[in-house]
């Protein structure tokens, strides 16, 4: 086997003998070894490491359930000035509707915990997803228990869409609001010098 004479000839040679042929000269620097005494030196940081604002996961829990209170009174006012329910039917309907928006709070609230890890940094994408999931999981109960307890139609989704409204809504004011506070404190601790 004779020596490499051009690059498009190495096609044809073993791997073996690929191996044989000489590397091309580089400008590569080998690593330099570290020393024992770099090895001990204690590591300084340039900048103090950036800490994210966290939440608290019972107050958007109290948020939730408070405004799935309020949107199941507002349905049963709605319902009471309109004429279309009165007494029991009423009270059942508006009763199932609020324990349908208070059980899908608490599925909410979990996807919410989970979701972000209680960073205010993941707030945002965590508050559309626990969103998503609180009404999607509300509406399931809400379809099982209308057909299988048979609440009267018009003044059980009345509260229902009432409580789901005032959920959202309480929970978006509630997300800005956390979420206005963390870069406040977090502008005011930069301009200080603090962390």
């Amino acid at each position: 086997m004779g020596y490499l004479r051009t690059p498009t000839s190495a096609r044809n040679l073993t791997p073996h003998a690929l191996l044989l042929l000489p590397l091309p000269e580089t400008d590569f620097d080998p690593p330099v070894p570290i020393m024992h005494s770099e090895m001990t030196q204690p590591i300084t940081p340039s900048s103090p490491p950036v800490q994210s604002s966290v939440f608290k996961a019972r107050s958007v829990f109290a948020v939730v359930i408070g405004a799935s209170l309020v949107g199941s009174l507002i349905g049963v006012a709605i319902c009471l000035s309109a004429g279309w329910a009165q007494g029991r039917t009423l009270t059942s309907g508006a009763t199932g509707a609020g324990v349908v928006w208070l059980v899908a709070c608490v599925l909410g609230v979990q996807t919410l915990v989970i979701g972000t890890g209680l960073s205010v940094d993941r707030l945002g994408f965590g508050v559309l997803a626990s969103s998503m999931a609180r009404m999607l999981f509300a509406l399931m109960l809400g379809l099982l228990a209308y057909f299988t307890v048979g609440f009267e139609g018009r003044s059980f989704w009345v509260c229902f869409l009432a409580c789901g409204l005032t959920v959202l809504v309480a929970e978006s004011l509630w997300a800005v609001r956390v979420i206005n506070a963390a870069a406040a404190s977090s502008a005011l601790a930069g301009k200080h010098g603090g962390v």
